[in-house]
């Protein structure tokens, strides 16, 4: 994860203070204006007033009363005397006692300190002191709770009705003159008894002379408790919302957010997103991501709360190296975690489900691509995560988009021809999935930025630590590191000749599998496709350095024989096409030279990986290759039957582990073309008269020397009386 960024937002969602440091970012200063001119022209009758700011969950109501505030803080008039100002937050307190005290106390501990003011004081707390329980308005102001006898007998006596308490109350906050404004935020988070306690506490206190009340809330979930309050009826929003009408006088509600104002709110964060990684979202547009946005991201994104939590996360997991990850991707997934959780634990679980397994046997992929495909699965997995039906098609684009084996499933296509991965360093894409979820690169994984930087090293000749953090943990993490220098050369092909060298010299490094994907036809695989692109002035270059290392015309073979691929040929120009038959020339020198240094090594001793080079020369040149057989026969070096013996093929079960290999057959054309048939017949009369009938059943017998000539001598004597007797 990369260090923190400079003022990070994700430090919390706390409302603005609307000052420099926290400023006004959705253009709402002139409803705060307004707000507090309300207020003030409120203030100038005198009368007791209740303000209702009224908005959603996370719209920005605590922001705004910050900005109306200030503003009442810093306006000066000689009309009226300055505010006070007193914040009551009664979702602070554990019970109603305790609630009730609190209200009374915050009232007066705002109460301007001078000697003129304790009576207004005084008279405040009686009426604490005739409402709350008496032991708690006694603690709670700060009283000896022994004097509760003596309290109640001159409450019971004298003129100490709460109307006449009232009545006193109101004459002293009149003759003070100035006024005081309640602030009470969030009644949203309240229960239905504290709720009704707060507005009994409002309407007892909301006709006293220059007190004045400032509350926000939620229309909807304070209607919902009102409900449940048992004062207006269960379910009976009608007559909550009279009850509210009685209580409120003026309301103030807060204008949601226009698509303007959202869309410059996360550009602006996006556009600085992409610039700590160095991505240029001008000359690279979040296409994938504005889609997503328009179809289904919008509707949860539509609060400054909302919004700035998106922001916030997306700030604070951002991988530092943009060729770690996909910053389209990542957006997406930061919006399924914050906004949809339960979706984004349905993803982390259904990892195989989305991505598939790598480890899946040839059985399990075939009766998979040939498998009727429903989207029904997803459909229980989509409803699991609460995702209402109605949104179904929508997020399911988002997710599509996201995993092509999602988008096969979802849309019930054939899957015969099977399901590419998506492309790095997509989430789509197996070797990625796991770095959207651990936020950054995982300890048993490669970061990109390590593999493009020794890339650059293998391009330039260089050493560096990049390198040798590479070639450290080859061949433990190849299948890793081979797709992320896939991608490195497509960003930057210029170190394609190199590149192959280097892969070249790793290939003897990286064990052989009989596994359907392994490491080794992976590294092939690459290199073949490297080979493939390279400009035509380079082909016999690679030819050539390739050849001269460890193992170096094997390698060639395999680079070759997918050039030669008739998909690939189809594909290759004029001047590619002339330039990889001149390779296959000089291939084919090195082919030969190779083999005469065999002579003195019988063809059944010649190393697996030299002998299957005498197929490329077949495929090349055939008549040179007959013409050096013919040779080494003449000069003594090879025997006839050592050489038929050599050609019989042999197999192995793919996908099973030390599978052993075992005879499979005998290709006559090609005997033919490379030795001829009527000179085998003639060479080996005697050996081929006394050989035992029928030959040996295919792959039933482990390969070996002896068997390999046996099973020759057999199928020869089998296909000379074929041809002998053609009926």
């Amino acid at each position: 994860m990369d260090v923190l960024p400079e003022n990070p937002t994700w430090l919390g969602d706390d409302p603005i203070l609307d000052t420099e440091d926290s400023p006004d970012r959705l253009g709402r200063a002139d409803y705060a204006d307004d707000g507090a001119r309300l207020l003030n022209n409120l203030s100038v009758s005198g009368k007791s007033s209740v303000v209702a700011l009224i908005g959603a969950w996370g719209s920005g109501k605590s922001s705004m009363l910050n900005m109306i505030r200030s503003r009442l803080d810093s306006h000066k008039s000689g009309e009226r005397a300055p505010w006070i100002i007193v914040d009551f937050n009664p979702w602070y307190y554990s019970d109603l006692p305790s609630l009730q005290v609190g209200f009374f106390r915050e009232l007066t501990a705002a109460l301007p300190p001078e000697k003129s003011w304790d009576s207004v004081r005084g008279k405040i707390s009686s009426i604490g002191q005739a409402t709350a329980p008496l032991a708690s308005v006694f603690a709670g102001l700060g009283l000896d709770p022994s004097q509760a006898l003596s309290a109640i007998s001159k409450m019971i006596g004298g003129d100490q009705s709460l109307s006449a308490i009232q009545r006193s109350t109101d004459d002293a906050l009149r003759k003070a003159n100035r006024p005081v404004l309640m602030v009470l935020d969030d009644l949203d988070r309240l229960s239905p008894d504290e709720l009704l306690l707060v507005f009994k506490l409002l309407r007892l206190t909301g006709r006293l002379h220059n007190v004045h009340y400032l509350i926000s809330y939620d229309e909807d979930t304070l209607l919902d408790a009102l409900t449940r309050t048992g004062l207006v009826g269960e379910n009976d929003q009608r007559r909550a919302v009279e009850y509210l009408e009685k209580m409120v006088q003026i309301r103030l509600d807060l204008p949601p957010l226009r698509d303007r104002q959202i869309e410059a709110w996360l550009n602006a964060a996006i556009d600085k997103l992409a610039a700590r990684i160095g991505l240029d979202t001008v000359s690279h547009p979040l296409q994938r991501f504005s889609s997503a946005y328009y179809s289904v991201l919008r509707r949860r994104l539509d609060t400054p709360r909302s919004i700035g939590r998106f922001v916030s996360q997306a700030e604070a997991f951002l991988p530092k190296d943009a060729r770690d990850f996909d910053l389209e991707d990542y957006l997406i997934l930061t919006w399924i975690r914050t906004a949809e959780p339960l979706l984004y634990a349905m993803l982390r679980a259904e990892r195989d489900s989305l991505i598939g397994s790598r480890e899946a046997s040839v059985g399990a992929i075939l009766r998979g691509m040939h498998s009727k495909v429903s989207k029904e699965p997803w459909v229980r997995r989509l409803s699991a995560a609460h995702i209402a039906v109605e949104h179904h098609a929508d997020v399911a684009d988002v997710l599509s988009d996201l995993f092509p084996k999602f988008n096969q499933e979802w849309n019930e296509t054939n899957r015969t021809s099977g399901t590419r991965d998506a492309t790095a360093p997509r989430i789509g894409n197996p070797d990625y999935f796991d770095r959207y979820f651990h936020f950054g690169v995982p300890n048993d994984d490669l970061s990109d930025g390590v593999v493009f930087a020794a890339y650059a090293q293998i391009s330039n000749g260089t050493l560096g630590h990049e390198l040798d953090l590479i070639l450290s943990e080859f061949p433990a993490k190849a299948g890793l590191i081979i797709p992320k220098l896939e991608t490195a050369n497509e960003a930057n092909p210029s170190g394609s000749l190199a590149l192959l060298s280097w892969l070249a010299v790793q290939d003897p490094v990286v064990p052989k599998s009989t596994d359907t994907f392994n490491d080794h036809r992976r590294l092939r695989g690459l290199g073949a496709r490297v080979f493939l692109g390279l400009p035509p002035s380079d082909v016999l270059v690679a030819v050539e350095r390739v050849a001269g290392k460890f193992g170096g015309l094997p390698i060639l073979s395999d680079w070759l024989h997918h050039a030669g691929d008739a998909k690939a040929h189809y594909r290759l120009t004029a001047e590619q096409k002339s330039a990889f038959s001149k390779a296959d020339v000089s291939f084919i020198a090195h082919v030969e030279e190779l083999f005469e240094s065999q002579r003195a090594t019988s063809p059944l001793e010649i190393n697996p990986g030299i002998w299957d080079l005498i197929w490329d020369w077949y495929r090349i040149d055939v008549d040179g290759a007959r013409i050096w057989i013919a040779a080494v026969f003449l000069s003594g070096d090879w025997l006839p039957l050592d050489v038929v013996a050599r050609l019989v093929t042999s197999s192995r079960t793919v996908g099973v582990p030390d599978a052993p290999w075992s005879l499979s057959g005998l290709d006559f054309e090609a005997l033919d073309n490379l030795v001829g048939l009527e000179f085998l017949y003639s060479a080996l009369d005697q050996d081929i008269l006394t050989a035992s009938a029928p030959p040996l059943r295919d792959r039933s017998v482990e390969v070996t020397p002896e068997s390999r000539r046996q099973y020759a001598l057999q199928l020869l004597r089998q296909k000379k009386g074929d041809d002998d007797d053609p009926q």
